[in-house]
């Protein structure tokens, strides 16, 4: 499962990105990644070590 930035513009123009499954605020795509990679990804592999979730 991809975890997708919510995009969004403040009204002074800049662009920024929400984490959907925290709500954490970035303003770099860079900080963004390296938030979900850290953060977020971990879970999915524990599951997948655990043999809970069924690899293809």
């Amino acid at each position: 499962m991809k975890i997708r930035a919510i995009k969004f513009v403040d009204r002074d123009g800049e662009e920024y990105y929400r984490c959907p499954k925290c709500g954490r605020i970035f303003r770099k795509s860079r900080d963004y990644t390296r938030h979900v990679n850290r953060a977020h990804r971990r879970v999915k592999v524990q599951k997948q070590e655990a043999g809970e979730e069924n690899p293809q």
